[in-house]
């Protein structure tokens, strides 16, 4: 898959083991992008949560003469999104993975993270053991103890999908907060 900071790609480890490799595009590598992808990374290697992603390793690669970190993470074979077009799913399931997605959201909120980019892209989900997982917290805002790297965003600066930000996203100046 392809977003519009990173690239992800299906690994295999050497036992044989699915992962996803999630790694910071070169032409949008920059001391900012560098920031929120450390970011983004480190609450995601502290996070214990079931419904949030959990990163199991870390790196750099070098793709013409240009240092890109990477990430890698267990895969998740489906989306919402995924799930949205099949439109098979029983209204229980539903409801189960809407709760699991409130779950893995107020944990984030617990520990002081506002995702600002939550779409069904970034919700994850393995239907084998019908669970969601939050991911792709390369734009959340992160309270201080859990910064791995401070990251001024600039006023007027376009981060999430404007299809699903919240209304305060859209407004220079204004503050985003747990309820958007």
């Amino acid at each position: 898959g392809e977003g519009g900071n990173g690239i992800v790609l299906e690994v295999k480890s050497q036992e044989g083991q699915n992962f996803a490799l999630k790694i910071l595009k070169p032409e949008v590598v920059s001391d900012d992008s560098r920031k929120r992808f450390k970011n983004e990374l480190f609450f995601c290697q502290k996070s214990e949560h079931h419904n949030i992603l959990r990163v199991v390793d870390v790196g750099y690669l070098f793709y013409d003469k240009i240092k890109c970190p990477f990430y890698v993470a267990p895969i998740f074979p489906e989306t919402l999104r995924s799930l949205m077009n099949r439109k098979e799913c029983s209204p229980e399931e539903l409801l189960s993975y809407f709760c699991q997605l409130l779950d893995g959201v107020e944990a984030a909120h617990l520990m002081g993270i506002i995702h600002r980019d939550l779409k069904p892209e970034n919700v994850f989900l393995s239907v084998e053991d019908k669970r969601v997982v939050l991911g792709d917290f390369g734009i959340a805002r992160f309270s201080e103890p859990l910064l791995a790297t401070a990251v001024e965003t600039a006023d007027g600066s376009r981060l999430a999908n404007f299809q699903y930000a919240a209304p305060e996203q859209r407004v220079r100046g204004r503050q985003v907060g747990p309820q958007a």
